[in-house]
């Protein structure tokens, strides 16, 4: 037994000597611990009998440090962006600094080397504007971004808004009690009166334009007639209010008439397959989303799927245009829309903005009472308004058109906006494209007598242009150039200086080879 006795007392103290340091480290560890706990309980007890924080106040609408851009493509979709910017940030401070009145956002997509923000005017580049697209392909949304974007950056003196929905006004919540609204019909007994409503004002205005001795809207400088933007909704619920003839017969006359009077509309519907024609000739702007057949392409865009083919098909190659009809499916494609003007065909897509966005931005627009639309608005209260919304800190000039302070503010390079420029067709001569191209104004800037930009700024960005331009002057081939610039003689970049060079009248194959 003593034996026994001598092994136990020796593995006992092996066992200490082993794991004896360990267990009192975890026990010192454990006795802090609960030191600790107990010297927090009062303190979180007490933290929590605190008056409530003060709230902090509401962010600006922009942030100098927004997130980079996300240049992935949406497939199937030619160069459209996959996720656009969902902030109107973006947009405000693209075009905060390069002011056009009245410019409005198309949608996103990928030019030669940078992210692009398409764009058009409602004065000096478009008129009007059809916008079509299978059911959830995202009409109303469009319409919602680019109306919010035209109030945000034109005071109510200088821009008025007519909504003709009569699907009950849900996408228009909030719209009605805003000094920029001057008709917003909700129902489908709204719609005739608003026709007669939008008939009367165009013929008051050309009365006034008339006693004036102005031929169109343009001239007239009295500061008491605004342009006047209005969308409808669905076509087909003006034709179901009144009939097909008469629906025809209003728009033909409207959509010819009112462009002088300063009126511009936004004709929205699923498609214009078997309706009236006459009227479509006024359109300067086709927006078309999804479209299930085929035969549905032309009479929303004009062109056939075939010419829609050819056309959206850039020099180097790219799509950047696709037909309707073989537009993503709703809801995958919901927002992409191939945008036609002339013969140039682009496709897209339109960020979305959800609910709480929206009311966000719609809550900072400047609220009613407004009896006419004549009515003279605070130029400066805007001014202040916007500032708060992008966050600067300096006072806006007063202006006669809510034009902004120049300077750049971009936080990606060259992602202003870009317009649905002829830069972007694949057959224009150079000399057409020195001139100026539509939906923008060429900004003034001249190189070694050369005017940028001398193609669109979605093709080549106006900096790599200006590089391009001035080292074409040091050196004596294309391919020279391309190796100053890119280190490479070939490519991708070689396509860009070709582009350019093309533009411009450098550098050509001709004048070297004589």
């Amino acid at each position: 037994m003593g034996w026994m006795y001598g092994f136990l007392c020796g593995a006992i103290v092996l066992t200490i000597l082993r794991y004896g340091p360990g267990l009192w480290r975890d026990w010192r560890a454990f006795q802090a611990w609960r030191l600790q706990h107990e010297t927090l309980v009062p303190a979180v007890a007490l933290a929590t009998a605190a008056p409530a924080p003060v709230p902090t106040p509401e962010p600006p609408l922009t942030s100098y440090e927004l997130p980079a851009y996300d240049p992935t493509i949406l497939a199937g979709a030619g160069l459209a962006l996959k996720n656009p910017p969902s902030n109107i940030a973006y947009i405000v401070k693209a075009k905060l600094h390069d002011p056009e009145p009245y410019w409005f956002p198309l949608g996103w997509s990928y030019g030669v080397t940078d992210v692009a923000l398409n764009s058009a005017k409602f004065v000096g580049d478009v008129n009007h504007v059809a916008l079509t697209g299978f059911t959830d392909s995202g009409k109303d949304s469009w319409a919602v971004q680019a109306l919010l974007y035209l109030a945000l950056m034109n005071t109510p003196d200088k821009l008025q808004l007519a909504i003709v929905d009569g699907k009950g006004g849900l996408s228009w919540l909030g719209w009605g009690d805003k000094a920029h609204t001057w008709l917003l019909a909700k129902r489908i007994d709204d719609i005739r009166p608003a026709m007669e409503k939008l008939k009367q004002e165009r013929e008051r205005r050309i009365e006034v334009l008339e006693a004036a001795n102005c031929e169109k809207w343009e001239e007239y400088d009295k500061g008491d007639m605004p342009l006047l933007v209005v969308f409808v909704s669905e076509l087909m619920l003006l034709q179901d209010a009144t009939s097909k003839t008469e629906l025809a017969d209003w728009l033909n006359t409207e959509l010819t008439s009112s462009r002088a009077a300063g009126i511009r509309y936004i004709v929205s519907g699923q498609t214009f397959t078997r309706m009236d024609t006459r009227w479509r000739s006024q359109i300067s702007l086709y927006i078309a989303g999804y479209q299930p057949r085929g035969d549905a392409d032309e009479p929303n865009t004009t062109f056939t799927t075939a010419e829609l083919k050819k056309l959206g098909i850039r020099r180097d190659g790219a799509v950047i245009g696709v037909p309707p009809s073989e537009l993503p499916v709703p809801p995958d494609g919901a927002g992409v829309f191939t945008c036609v003007q002339g013969r140039m065909v682009v496709t897209m897509r339109a960020p979305y903005y959800d609910k709480a966005h929206r009311q966000m931005i719609l809550s900072k627009l400047p609220d009613k009472p407004k009896k006419a639309l004549h009515r003279n608005a605070d130029q400066a209260l805007h001014d202040s308004l916007l500032r708060n919304l992008i966050g600067l800190d300096t006072t806006l000039p007063s202006t006669a058109s809510s034009v902004l302070p120049s300077g750049d503010l971009l936080p990606v390079r060259e992602a202003a906006a870009l317009s649905l420029g002829k830069g972007m067709e694949a057959d224009l001569s150079a000399s057409e494209k020195r001139g100026k191209m539509a939906g923008f104004e060429p900004h003034p800037l001249t190189v070694n007598g050369v005017a940028l930009p001398v193609v669109a700024l979605d093709e080549v960005p106006l900096d790599e242009q200006r590089r391009i331009v001035e080292t074409a002057a040091t050196v004596s081939s294309r391919g020279q150039l391309c190796q100053a610039l890119y280190e490479t003689r070939g490519g991708r970049k070689y396509t860009i200086v070709q582009i350019v060079c093309d533009a411009a009248g450098l550098l050509m194959p001709q004048a070297k080879a004589a």
